[in-house]
């Protein structure tokens, strides 16, 4: 990862820890989904309701959000 893209997601982690119900991931950008492959503009993928950033669910990732919660 270059130096810039590296500042870029750290500036939008700041912003999600000091304010983290109001921040906004930029939309204009086009994601594409880890879980289905469908590609979006969003937060949310449209098909499988999956978080834009995210890789894919499986077991691992979901056993690891139940031991986090």
């Amino acid at each position: 990862m270059d130096k810039q893209g590296l500042k870029s997601r750290y500036h939008r982690f700041r912003q999600w820890q000091e304010q983290p119900f109001n921040y906004q991931r930029p939309t204009d950008e086009v994601h594409h989904c880890n879980n289905c492959g469908e590609d979006f503009t969003g937060n949310f993928c449209p098909v499988c309701s999956q978080k834009a950033g995210l890789g894919r669910i499986g077991w691992r990732s979901v056993h690891q959000g139940i031991m986090d919660i």
